[in-house]
Formats: structure tokens, C-alpha cells, sequence
């Protein structure tokens, strides 16, 4: 079910020392008298960033949000007709590795319903409205700007919640656009309890998106060191080269001209060029070698007090 503050109010921290937060009605306070750092509270949605660390204001939140994140068409009739268009891309596991989380999930020792932390929340991924609507676990969702069910405003290099808080932490699509991932993660380690399962989703072969907002590529090797702290459960390709190759034809044509006309077409019309071209994927993303080329890869796995080593890491990689 989704998440509200009310739900994880026990577990809220000053995102920047970390000592529980003291809750009023217009702002949070940080009851640490070395820190004592006051946070608003907009549209009843807790903002807990830290400035000095991280890209985003507080004034940047407000009645009109001043955050503007991704593509958005110059042309209504183009945006309304997009939504028409086949989809480049497509999510074949996405359910089937939901399903396997609410399943660990509910085999995880401990009181119901299981808190899970879904980072990046703002567009929900294929198989994550399972979680969201299962009765027996509080999905609370963040990002750093209001969308959907979002519940707090955090960056996740900072996340204004308590030491092993959660059962779990989702992060699908996000550590790409996050400045420093390493630090994400070892944030969602720290928010995990003993045992505690974390999921992601992230790009390899893949172009740019939310513009400057987009930092990060991962090949499964380097997805996988990055979850070094993690013992791994599954992993494996989301889509594949065929994606990869649509996403790059689509990119050829963009690079064509900057006009803003032209550019709003391609994205409309490059789509039912290439769309067939995922479902190669079915076929070949499954291969022992196909994660080399992979449009986009998974981890899941269990927090571990042993980290893996580089060298077991590497041992495992096959062609």
C-alpha cells in the first residue's frame, strides 16, 4: 500500500546529522542541539535536503515547484499523439522480479506490514504497482520533486531516515542521475535492516535523459561492485541490444538538427521505425554474452556484513 509520512514519522532523520526529527506543522526541526536544522513542510510533503550537499534549494520548493526534470513536447497535438506511438522500449521482468521481492519480503523475519523505501519515485517502472498495492507491505516513495505518491522530498546521497529503518530499498532507474552513486547506495545500506533487500534498475547502452540531470552509465560488472556491500539474489539483463540499437538509431536522427520542431517529430515518428526491434530481446537478452551490449540491466540482493571482492567479481564474468 502507499506510504505517507504518518507511516514512517518513527523513523524520519535530520538528513544531515541523522538524529530523529521533531515534527510541527509547517517545518521539521533536528532535535540534535549541535545541529538543530529546521526543514519546511510544502503541500504537507516534509523537504528534507541538505543544502550544502546537494544540487537542489529549498527554495526551490514551493506552491509552484521550480524543478523541471525530463523531455516535455514543444507541441500538444505531438505530446497527445506520442501517447499513441509504440514504445521503443520494453520491460519483459519487471513483474517477475517484483513478484520475487514481495516473496523474500514476506519470508523476512519480522513484524507486518514490511517498510520499503522506494527511491526516485516520480515514474513509476514496470511490475513496481505489485508492491505498491500489496497489503502487506507501507511503500514509502521519494524523489526530489512532487510527483504521484511521493511522501518526502529527499536526495538519496542524504536520506532523512534512521539507521536499518526498512526491509527494503528500491531504486529503479535512478542511480544514473545521482552524482555520486557509490554514496546512494551506501545510503540505502545504511537504511536497511539487518538482512534487508534492495532492487535496481540501471542503464548501460543508453542516451541521455533528464539532461544535465544524467551522469552515470553501468555495465553489470561495474552494476554489481557497485552492490559490492550486497550478496546478490539475481541478476541480469531488463532490455537488450535490439532496445539499445532502436535508442541509437532514434539518437542518429535527433543529432540531425537541434531544431525544436524537428526534434519533437523524430520523437514521434522514429518510434514505429524501430519499436519492433525490442522484441528481439525475447530471444537474445538471456544469452551469457548479451549483458556486453545491454540496454539496461537488474540487481537484486540481500545486505551482507561481508562485502563481496573485486576479484570474485571479475571471476564471474563470462562470455
Amino acid at each position: 500500500m502507499h506510504g505517507s509520512v504518518k507511516d514512517v514519522i518513527a523513523v524520519l532523520a535530520c538528513p544531515r546529522c541523522k538524529a530523529p526529527l521533531q515534527m510541527m506543522q509547517a517545518q521539521c526541526r533536528c532535535i540534535a542541539l549541535e545541529c538543530e536544522r529546521v526543514y519546511p513542510i510544502v503541500r504537507g510533503t516534509p523537504v528534507l535536503i541538505v543544502e550544502e550537499r546537494s544540487v537542489f534549494r529549498l527554495s526551490d520548493y514551493g506552491p509552484s515547484e521550480a524543478i523541471s526534470l525530463g523531455y516535455q513536447p514543444r507541441w500538444r497535438a505531438v505530446s497527445l499523439l506520442t501517447r499513441w506511438m509504440p514504445s521503443i522500449t520494453e520491460n519483459r521482468v519487471g513483474e517477475k522480479l517484483y513478484a520475487q521481492l514481495l516473496k523474500l519480503l514476506r519470508g523476512t523475519p519480522g513484524d507486518n506490514p514490511k517498510r520499503v523505501l522506494i527511491v526516485g519515485a516520480g515514474d513509476a517502472g514496470a511490475g513496481i504497482e505489485a508492491l505498491r498495492k500489496s497489503p502487506d507491505v507501507v511503500a514509502l516513495e521519494t524523489d526530489v520533486y512532487f510527483a504521484g505518491s511521493v511522501a518526502v522530498i529527499a536526495d538519496g546521497h542524504d536520506l532523512p531516515f534512521l539507521d536499518k529503518s526498512f526491509d527494503a530499498v528500491v531504486m529503479q532507474a535512478v542511480l544514473e542521475h545521482v552524482a555520486d552513486p557509490v554514496r546512494c547506495v551506501a545510503e540505502a545500506h545504511r537504511v536497511l535492516r539487518n538482512d534487508g533487500l534492495v532492487y535496481a534498475e540501471s542503464p548501460f547502452m543508453y542516451p541521455v535523459h533528464l539532461g544535465a540531470y544524467d551522469f552515470q552509465r553501468f555495465s553489470l560488472t561495474g552494476h554489481r561492485r557497485l552492490f559490492r556491500e550486497f550478496h546478490e539474489l539475481n541478476t541480469g539483463v531488463i532490455a537488450g541490444a535490439g532496445t539499445a540499437l532502436a535508442l541509437a538509431f532514434r539518437s542518429f536522427l535527433l543529432t540531425l538538427s537541434s531544431n525544436k520542431r524537428y526534434q519533437s517529430l523524430v520523437r514521434l515518428i522514429a518510434p514505429m521505425l524501430v519499436f519492433w526491434l525490442k522484441y528481439v530481446d525475447r530471444v537474445t537478452a538471456m544469452k551469457p554474452h548479451a549483458s556486453d551490449y545491454a540496454c539496461t540491466t537488474y540487481f537484486l540482493g540481500r545486505k551482507s556484513p561481508v562485502p563481496v571482492t573485486d576479484a570474485s567479481i571479475i571471476a564471474r564474468y563470462s562470455r
